[in-house]
């Protein structure tokens, strides 16, 4: 048995990518909660001038916070460009969105015709018939998760 490869720098950019965007959402649902937490805060003050006072700095605080988060996902996208880091899809992921959308990825993505792309290094390429149109369908598949006949998704051989 041989043991597994090691990491690579592609695996570790993957789970970096990975906990930006889990630490961006955990950030919005504190901003949210803390929100609701201030406005409980002051709907329960019954006027009291001190309370009101307190409550009303925090809120400022609260928004100068959610300002810095929100130019944060700014930073974030900045960094995304600058490193090429991009979905399965081939687009830029956006903050805290991406963590749904890696399992929402197709097994397999196709081609457009005439664009003059290609398949990427570990990926292989088979040509399917759409049966809808009967126009031809070139895909590429992960080699890792092998794409055995056209039939798999739907299209014709």
């Amino acid at each position: 048995m041989t043991p597994p490869p090691p990491p690579t720098i592609a695996d570790f950019s993957t789970q970096l990518v990975r906990l930006v965007d889990v630490a961006y959402g955990l950030g919005g649902i504190f901003f949210l909660i803390l929100f609701f937490v201030i406005g409980g805060i002051w709907m329960t003050s019954r006027g009291s001038e001190d309370v009101l006072t307190e409550t009303k700095k925090r809120l400022t605080y609260w928004f100068a916070g959610f300002f810095l988060y929100f130019l944060s996902a700014t930073l974030i996208i900045f960094s995304y460009d600058l490193f090429g880091v991009r979905n399965c899809l081939g687009e830029r992921p956006t903050p805290a969105v991406n963590i749904l959308q890696e399992r929402a990825c197709p097994r397999y993505r196709v081609l457009v015709p005439g664009a003059g792309n290609t398949c990427n290094t570990g990926e292989s390429m088979r040509r399917c018939l759409n049966p809808r149109d009967n126009s031809l369908v070139v895909i590429c598949y992960a080699d890792s998760a092998p794409v055995t006949s056209c039939d798999q998704i739907g299209l014709s051989q």
